[in-house]
């Protein structure tokens, strides 16, 4: 969320210099988002919703507040509500603007895209899995007082974060890093394209 709010402050604060209508540089420099992608990240956002459900009913977090979550001490609830919150808040923009502005990059915006449903695919299944490794440790610690990691979960950690013992800037790393990268480009485009920032 902080990300989210980043961008909105940035963009809000932001003076460009522009000739013209700047609602017709904006139309101009857009680009259209079609319905099926639009629908896809929509469903992305409801996928995400379910994976921080599943780390709601095994336990392993809970709602501090509409866009935080509250972990136990050792998981890695924060990046789970963090993609969490930016995908929603990407698929609201992207409703709300109906394109990205066009940034430079050598890929196509569909290419974009693309990269984005694959990063969120191994992102969702692997941490799938790890909520239920972390859920199973858990559940092991508090019988029997307390243990190592397992190899599963090491390995689902440094795959996915980069880090086994991830906290504050550790954890940005991995599958987490290049998933949270390409959210912010696309976001990016999303806010630049809003009709409501000229």
């Amino acid at each position: 969320m902080a990300l989210f709010n980043i961008w909105h402050d940035l963009l809000d604060t932001c003076v460009l210099e522009c000739n013209g209508d700047p609602d017709e540089l904006n139309r101009a420099n857009m680009i259209q988002v079609s319905e099926q992608r639009l629908e896809r990240l929509q469903e992305m956002g409801r996928e995400a919703e379910s994976l921080v459900a599943l780390g709601e009913s095994y336990n392993l977090w809970s709602w501090r507040n509409p866009w935080l979550l509250q972990w136990k001490r050792g998981i890695p609830g924060a990046e789970f509500g963090t993609i969490f919150v930016l995908l929603q808040g990407l698929a609201k923009e992207l409703e709300q603007s109906g394109g990205m502005a066009a940034i430079p990059t050598p890929q196509t915006i569909d290419e974009q895209f693309d990269k984005l449903v694959d990063l969120w695919r191994l992102f969702h299944n692997k941490g799938r899995d790890l909520l239920k490794e972390e859920a199973r440790e858990l559940d092991a610690r508090t019988t029997k007082g307390g243990m190592e990691l397992s190899t599963q979960v090491r390995v689902l950690r440094t795959e996915m974060f980069n880090c086994v013992q991830c906290y504050g800037i550790r954890s940005y790393g991995g599958l987490y890093r290049q998933l949270l990268d390409q959210i912010d480009f696309l976001l990016l485009g999303a806010l630049l394209a809003d009709p409501g920032r000229s």
